[in-house]
């Protein structure tokens, strides 16, 4: 690209309600448009095409960079419970939104916008000892790509973020 226009903003808040409460949010929004390119390569997605998915010259001069969502937010929180002689039980959680974003400068594999939640609760003994973890992932079971690329004859190929799972861990510090 002969040039791009990126700018944004970043904003990152944590507060500590109490002792034993802590908040964080967080927000991205971001312009990333390119500016001047005339010669970009682009996919040529016309079914009566002599090649599938060649490639092919274009302008995509305005069009969004790859990659580049407009606004991801954050939120995550966390509370410590003392159980007294029993340890302490740590409870989490984090929401993550994406607007969703372009996967090539052509502006036409779009990943659509998903949220996902993630939760886990950890127990911590009072004595030295293994913790315990219970957690779960993507709890809004969102389906998205993890990488989204198009391939002269192929087409569009992704690959699936996982979905949602839940597990459990026991460490033991040294």
């Amino acid at each position: 690209a002969t040039s791009a226009d990126v700018y944004g903003l970043d904003l990152q808040l944590g507060a500590r309600l109490d002792d034993w409460t802590d908040v964080i949010l967080g927000a991205q929004w971001l312009q990333a448009r390119y500016k001047g390119f005339a010669n970009a390569t682009c996919t040529d997605y016309d079914p009566d095409a002599a090649i599938p998915y060649a490639p092919v010259a274009c302008d995509v001069t305005g069009n969004r960079l790859p990659f580049a969502p407009e606004l991801k937010l954050n939120l995550g929180a966390s509370r410590e419970i003392d159980l007294g002689r029993g340890g302490a039980l740590l409870l989490s959680g984090n929401l993550a939104y994406n607007s969703g974003y372009y996967s090539e400068p052509d502006n036409v594999v779009r990943q659509d916008a998903f949220a996902t939640v993630d939760a886990w609760a950890e127990w911590r003994p009072a004595a030295r000892g293994p913790t315990i973890r219970l957690w779960g992932l993507n709890l809004t079971d969102a389906h998205y790509a993890d990488s989204l690329v198009t391939f002269p004859t192929t087409g569009v190929l992704q690959r699936p973020a996982a979905p949602r799972r839940f597990g459990l861990t026991i460490g033991q510090a040294f």
